[in-house]
């Protein structure tokens, strides 16, 4: 039995009364692939000592710490040269973690900094609040959906009501709306989110499961979308869509699908250190030839899902 699968067998770890999730892989592995320069990681989480960064009363897990020095590694190893810091529903609408962790990456002088954050906040927090974060490198906000009335995912994440309140308070700053949504709901909320006055991007694949197909109707819906100007999306996350590791065939077909409706209306992003993965821990050496061979050779679309429209929603 190897590691991972022994942990899994075992009674999980209790941190502040909730299960500590499995760390990240450590690995030396570098890409195969050539991979730009000037590539952004569009999606990681931090997470800080756990016995200071405390989890929100609605966290279901923990994780152990993942540290901005240990995220700097994982980008060098890659090739990459910038990411993007998302903070976790374990921490609720606490982003202490994400301000600290820009400030230590970008110093004084965001446009030379390589770190940019997400926020999970809702519709109380203040201006002076928000301007702040921004002034640091943050440059969206991460809703939770569930259903148009309902919750959230998780448990911890921000809820659907506060998405038009907030994002008319950030289009000046020039922010754009995280949707952490299943494809099946966009057909109820496209008109919707056609009303936005931000630009908005669906996280991972639009949580499509492979077992759905690249012909699901919502998978297709996001696809139009995406074509039609109305939303990006991160092609992220494969390994919580599918069991296929390392590779993923599975995807291939949705990943095929979705770089040819819309190839510069995408990003892609790691999710290190994999939080509340209960599956085999990716590499993410490995994650990274996964999005080259999706792309079949093609530098341009390569570069544009790496370099040109990240760049364009989080410089």
């Amino acid at each position: 039995m190897d590691p991972s699968s022994a942990a899994s067998a075992s009674s999980p770890t209790l941190v502040h009364g909730k299960p500590l999730c499995a760390p990240p892989l450590t690995s030396s592995k570098r890409p195969r692939a050539t991979i730009p320069t000037g590539g952004w990681d569009s999606h990681c989480h931090l997470f800080g000592a756990l016995d200071r960064y405390l989890p929100a009363a609605t966290a279901t897990h923990m994780a152990p710490e993942a540290t901005l020095a240990d995220y700097r590694a994982l980008l060098d190893r890659l090739g990459l040269a910038k990411g993007v810091f998302v903070t976790s529903t374990v921490y609720g609408t606490d982003n202490r973690l994400l301000l600290e962790a820009l400030q230590e990456a970008n110093g004084s002088d965001i446009a030379a900094g390589w770190l940019r954050g997400i926020a999970v906040i809702d519709a109380s927090i203040s201006d002076a609040a928000l301007r702040q974060m921004h002034e640091v490198g943050v440059r969206g906000f991460r809703i939770n959906l569930m259903q148009k009335t309902g919750g959230a995912h998780f448990s911890g994440g921000v809820g659907y009501e506060n998405l038009m309140p907030l994002a008319e308070r950030v289009k000046e700053m020039g922010w754009h709306a995280q949707l952490w949504v299943d494809s099946a709901l966009l057909g109820e909320l496209r008109a919707d989110l056609a009303a936005l006055p931000v630009p908005f991007v669906i996280d991972h694949f639009g949580r499509t499961q492979a077992a759905r197909g690249a012909d699901d109707p919502g998978f297709s819906l996001l696809c139009d979308m995406l074509a039609a100007g109305e939303a990006y999306a991160k092609i992220s996350g494969a390994y919580r869509i599918s069991n296929a590791a390392p590779d993923y065939p599975d995807v291939t077909p949705m990943a095929a699908k979705i770089i040819a409706a819309a190839p510069t209306r995408l990003v892609w992003g790691t999710d290190w250190p994999h939080p509340n993965h209960a599956g085999i821990m990716p590499d993410d050496a490995d994650l990274l030839d996964v999005l080259a061979g999706w792309c079949e050779g093609d530098d341009a679309t390569l570069k544009a899902i790496l370099v040109d429209t990240p760049t364009s929603l989080y410089a």
